[in-house]
């Protein structure tokens, strides 16, 4: 934090566009392998409620250290409120997502870089604004101790995922082997009023495998074929991609008729 400067936990720092990225660890230390990067790439280093940093890699050429400790500030930024509320009047309740208990249709994912993101679009069409009560996904299986997401929700337009709509970051531990993983959300107080994706970012190293291991699968979570559309990303800062099924993703929307 450059005002307080004390370390920022869990800041999603990558190259754009490359699967090269990583998160920082509880106090803010990271480590991050630039070598198969070229000067015309960008370095960004991005958290909710601080500006991003954007820097391009090629202030970097020509450093003779292979291993360099350096120190980078983001500055705070603060957010707007959203002054939404739904007042007396019918109010209802309804599930958005995929709200699927198969284990027959597995999603295996082998996430091997910190900030390894998957989601699930969340299609809203109300008139009025929904607020989101809770949010839950679907574990099979984990071959985790115990695993340390963050819940993300992000803008969905036009087959694109956008910024983030929360204000603050959300956590979510679990030492569970199977299950659904549920986090209320109602103190929140999020709004939505159009479609948006909803996905767990893996910012926390839950286990030690062997190295021939490392690639396998680790998580599996409930999917389905006829279901919203779900993306993978492998790192912090890299490109969104398309799956070929929908996860086990879904949250419960209130608002008013």
């Amino acid at each position: 934090d450059s005002q307080t400067q004390k370390g920022l936990p869990y800041i999603n720092i990558g190259i754009l566009h490359k699967n090269i990225g990583t998160v920082s660890d509880i106090n803010g230390n990271f480590e991050l392998n630039i070598h198969s990067t070229t000067p015309s790439d960008t370095l960004k280093m991005s958290c909710i409620g601080y500006a991003p940093l954007v820097l391009p890699l090629s202030a970097y050429a020509g450093t003779s250290s292979i291993y360099e400790i350096r120190t980078f500030e983001l500055d705070s930024k603060a957010g707007s409120l959203q002054e939404i509320e739904i007042r007396p009047g019918k109010i209802k309740s309804r599930t958005i997502g995929n709200k699927i208990y198969s284990h027959m249709v597995l999603a295996a994912l082998s996430p091997v870089e910190l900030g390894y993101d998957c989601g699930t679009v969340l299609s809203y069409n109300k008139k009025n604004a929904g607020q989101i009560e809770n949010v839950n996904f679907h574990l099979a299986n984990s071959k985790y101790d115990s695993v340390v997401f963050r819940v993300n929700l992000y803008k969905f337009k036009n087959g694109n995922i956008g910024e983030s709509i929360l204000k603050e970051p959300l956590y979510l531990k679990t030492k569970i082997k199977k299950g659904v993983l549920t986090l209320d959300l109602e103190e929140k107080k999020i709004f939505i009023d159009g479609d948006s994706f909803l996905s767990l970012e893996w910012i926390e190293n839950s286990g030690v495998f062997p190295e021939n291991e490392m690639t396998w699968a680790k998580l599996w979570f409930s999917a389905g074929f006829l279901s919203s559309e779900s993306y993978i990303r492998q790192t912090s800062q890299s490109d969104w991609q398309k799956t070929g099924m929908g996860l086990g993703f879904w949250a419960t929307v209130k608002y008013k008729k």
